[in-house]
């Protein structure tokens, strides 16, 4: 409870009987007893957590001073009252221990506490009591300062001190309370301010001191064992990265033994985790090669007996039932307990076993070798010109013990071609600069005149002044060598079979040939000349008069070009001649021409008469690049182009041509981009009957949906794929496309035959019937009679028996034929009559006319006629208007599609044209725009 004093006059007020009865020491002692309680329970609170919790954070400081400033708050509130308004309590100790351990965060909060209580208390000695506060909490902290700094101690006689300056400076306060109780104050706490509180504050510090140390030691020991726990992790994962492994073995006097550590790699190389060992070693001797164990167990009792280190090479079995060599090496240490500890490490060294076996071998062979290479020793001596050689060098120069031995009589064995090389190098590099002697030279045998290859080897020596004053080393005989590397150089630039130039050696002649031409300004042909006929040579009389007959060719140019003129085979019966130095472009038309009649000379080989001719592209340079692959290149373009005129000719290089076919080769792989990116479409023209209006069916159209260019018809692409891959992969795409779209059109009841044109090269395919095969099994839901394919009349004559047999295949698979823009070419009664197609389709250019002209009239009557009398189908393309139509049914043609039928439309537009066409809704479309769009 709050007690406001209430100061009399000092004249007429008695003095305070509270501090002048005997008593009162009661009270301050029964006072000192509940504080010197409170601080009890503070240091076994500051124990059980402030302790325990990490030094110098600010989240524990703080924690510290509300534990601090509540237990002084706690004693403040049980106080012994002096008089109203004027308390004594312990706070003075709680707060400089505060400071003294928390520091200025654990010191300011409970002086904080503290503080405001005491103002809030009021009275008379409210100053004093703040500036006590103040004054213990602020010595509390210089005092903390000054121990971390490491200028104070904690120490019995240093917290005397402590505590007795921090409650004499809290007696400086006094002044501050009235002046008629100061004396009376004094005289009631002085004793226990100055001997009771500065002893139970030394007591409380060095009690708070020792937790703190012992939570420290506590603390030091987990960082310790954490850090030992550490250690022993890196030192694990350090072993393991070893290539073999860190042990230590235990041996007792009574037989017992085992591996106290072992690295984790002890499984690899024995199959034994450390566990095992560590209970019994055992398991890993019985690892090791029964025939090495008795060695391994004597050298181990040698070592032991005399403590030296212990090494051995074994094999053992390891853990994945391999057996490798093992190297282990180790040093014993005798133990108290009479034990012997072995500190050791084993690794594999399989492979380095096997690389010294293997070393070994291939010295043995290079010992042998070098005897069978006949490779002999020399030593020049410059000083005393005396040269010494081994027998077998000897052997090599075909000397004997009478020839000179003398360094110029060495010399004078080199090849007079070689000699003046050989003598330069050897006084310019060798004797010159001290260079090691490495060279190659001939030598003339003394004995039989032979010449011979040799490779010179040789150091050099010098005397005390530094001059060279020996050269020894090797010389070996590699005459075989040369000859070899001689035979390998031919082979690698001439063709085997005939002699000539090959390829590689025809790249080098003509980059010369590019290059003398730009020095003189003359001109150089290339020309790639191919054999006509020549397969059936091969066919009829075998390869071997083949080859008869390419050696024949090849000598026969020889004799026709000129001496600097190269001829090279690149394979095959394909040649090419380079000519050079001409002055005009007619200069090599002459030659060619000559080598064209010598082509066409019939020539006999084993009774055989043969007659070739050969077709010859020629480039000349300039104007064309001055880059072989592109003279090569262009002659050979230009080599098709005879062939395709007629062979036995030559055809000179047009490089419009060639630009032309670059550019079709552009598009052709545009054309391939947009198949793959699903850029074509189909579009469908129907096919009806004229008089019933039935719909028979439909030609599925493609179309291309160029990204710029809009939607672009056949004529737009399809020329350049003739001849193409692509022809071949587009052609089955619009079958696949075909035989999907009659799958869907079969629910909506649109069941009719749709046509798809197929290209001559893809019909004649060697697996067209079997891959459409495959195509039908796929669709189990397309009837094969409703899928109709149209060629063209000049497709089936290409090869006509060909096209027979597999239009024959296809239709035993159900499949329809149709003969499209029959009349345009020029194919026989006979032919007609056997090619098994079901319908005739009169082109559009005939039909399109008849109303005008006269003649297509007759072609169209005529080809009606026909398809009757061979009981085909017959439909007319280009049915433009409703007067084609009439005209058409009455000479006996009641099938037809055209522009004046419907425009070939996309295909989810059919249903709704096949209900208004059914319907009679349909007009005839009659425009001259119409007419001119088909």
């Amino acid at each position: 409870m709050r007690m406001m004093p209430t100061w009399m006059p000092r004249p007429h007020r008695a003095k305070n009987p509270l501090i002048q009865t005997p008593p009162f020491l009661m009270t301050i002692l029964v006072g000192l007893i509940q504080n010197t309680t409170l601080l009890l329970t503070l240091a076994v609170t500051y124990s059980l957590v402030i302790a325990r919790l990490p030094r110098e954070r600010y989240s524990t400081e703080s924690l510290n001073g509300l534990l601090f400033g509540g237990v002084a708050l706690v004693g403040m509130l049980m106080p012994v009252t002096l008089m109203p308004g004027l308390i004594f309590d312990g706070r003075t100790v709680i707060l400089s221990l505060a400071g003294l351990f928390g520091g200025l965060p654990a010191a300011a909060i409970a002086a904080l506490i503290t503080g405001l209580y005491r103002l809030w208390l009021g009275g008379p000695g409210v100053v004093m009591g703040v500036g006590t506060i103040v004054t213990a909490a602020t010595l509390g902290v210089l005092f903390h300062l000054a121990w971390r700094a490491g200028r104070f101690r904690i120490r019995p006689w240093s917290l005397i001190l402590f505590n007795l300056a921090v409650h004499l400076l809290a007696l400086a306060w006094i002044p501050l309370l009235p002046q008629e109780a100061r004396a009376q104050v004094l005289s009631a706490i002085a004793l226990p301010f100055l001997v009771v509180l500065p002893s139970v504050g030394v007591v409380l510090g060095l009690l708070l001191h020792a937790l703190e140390q012992r939570a420290d030691d506590a603390h030091r020991l987990r960082e310790s064992q954490a850090s030992r726990l550490a250690v022993e992790r890196r030192f694990e994962k350090l072993t393991a990265l070893l290539p073999g492994m860190l042990y230590q073995y235990q041996q007792w006097p009574d037989g017992r033994h085992c591996f106290p550590f072992a690295s984790a790699n002890i499984a690899l190389l024995f199959g034994v985790t450390p566990a095992e060992a560590a209970r019994d070693a055992s398991a890993v001797f019985r690892r090791i090669k029964p025939d090495d164990i008795e060695r391994v167990m004597a050298s181990t009792a040698r070592a032991a007996q005399s403590l030296s280190t212990w090494r051995e090479v074994t094999q053992v079995r390891g853990g994945d039932g391999k057996l490798r060599w093992i190297e282990a090496e180790s040093s014993p240490e005798p133990q108290s307990d009479g034990s012997l500890l072995w500190h050791g490490y084993a690794r594999d060294i399989s492979e380095q076993v096997r690389i010294e076996s293997l070393l070994r071998e291939r010295e043995f062979f290079f010992r042998e070798s070098q005897r069978a290479a006949r490779i002999g020793s020399y030593k020049a001596d410059f000083v005393a010109d005396r040269w010494e050689s081994s027998d077998v060098l000897d052997d090599i120069f075909g000397i004997d013990a009478n020839y000179s031995r003398s360094v110029q009589g060495w010399i004078e064995l080199v090849h007079p071609e070689d000699r003046e090389r050989m003598t330069r190098y050897l006084h310019e590099r060798v004797l010159g600069r001290g260079e090691a002697f490495n060279m190659e030279y001939r030598i003339i045998r003394p004995a039989d005149g032979a010449t011979r290859w040799v490779l010179g080897l040789g150091q050099t020596a010098t005397d005390s002044q530094g001059q060279i004053v020996l050269l020894m080393g090797t010389i070996q005989d590699i005459s075989d060598r040369k000859e070899t590397e001689s035979e390998l150089n031919h082979m690698a630039h001439y063709d085997h079979l005939t002699g000539m130039p090959n390829r590689r050696l025809l790249n080098d002649r003509l980059i010369q040939a590019v290059a003398h031409a730009r020095r003189t300004g003359r001109l150089l042909a290339v020309c790639y000349l191919d054999l006509d006929g020549f397969k059936p040579v091969n066919d009829h009389h075998g390869h071997a008069m083949g080859d008869q007959v390419l050696i024949r060719v090849a000598n026969t140019l020889g004799e026709v070009l000129r001496s600097h003129d190269t001829i090279a085979r690149l394979g095959g019966d394909e040649f090419v001649l380079l000519l050079t130095n001409l002055n005009h472009a007619e200069d090599c038309l002459g030659l060619l021409e000559r080598v064209l009649a010598a082509m066409r000379e019939p020539f006999e080989l084993d009774g055989i008469t043969h007659q070739l001719s050969a077709s010859i592209g020629v480039t000349l340079c300039p104007p064309d690049r001055p880059d072989p692959d592109s003279l090569l290149r262009h002659a050979d373009q230009a080599m098709y182009r005879a062939k395709e005129a007629g062979k036995n000719s030559f055809h000179l290089y047009d490089a419009e041509q060639d630009r032309a076919l670059q550019q079709r080769l552009g598009l052709l792989k545009r054309l391939d981009e947009a198949l793959l990116a699903e850029e074509f479409v189909l579009y469908y023209q129907p096919q009806v009957d004229l008089i019933s209006r039935e719909v028979i069916g439909c030609e599925a159209l493609i179309r291309w949906r160029h990204p710029e260019q809009g939607l672009l018809a056949p004529a737009a692409f399809l020329s350049v794929m003739e001849g193409s891959e692509l022809e071949i992969r587009l052609g089955d795409w619009v079958i696949e496309q075909a035989l999907c779209q009659i799958e869907r059109w079969n629910p909506l009841g649109l069941r009719f035959r749709v046509s798809v044109n197929i290209a001559a090269r893809h019909l004649l395919h060697h697996d067209f019937a079997p891959r459409l095969r495959q195509r039908l099994d796929a669709h189990p839901q397309v009837d094969p009679e409703h899928l109709e394919l149209e060629i063209l009349e000049t497709a089936a004559l290409s090869d006509f028996d060909q096209a027979r047999q597999v239009v024959a295949q296809c239709r035993a698979f159900g499949v329809h034929f149709a003969l499209d823009d029959f009349g345009t070419g020029y194919s026989s009664l006979a032919y007609f009559r056997a090619l098994p197609v079901d319908t005739l389709k009169i082109d559009q250019s005939f039909v399109r006319d008849m109303l005008s002209d006269h003649g297509d009239l007759e072609i169209v009557e005529s080809v009606v006629k026909l398809s009757h009398a061979f009981r085909r189908k017959v439909i007319a393309e280009g049915v433009e208007t409703l007067q084609h139509a009439a005209l058409l049914t009455r000479i006996g043609c009641r099938l037809g599609q055209g522009y004046g039928i419907a425009r070939p439309m996309p295909a989810a537009e059919i249903a709704l044209w096949v209900e208004h066409w059914q319907a009679g809704r349909s007009e005839w479309i009659h425009s001259e725009e119409a007419i001119a769009a088909s």
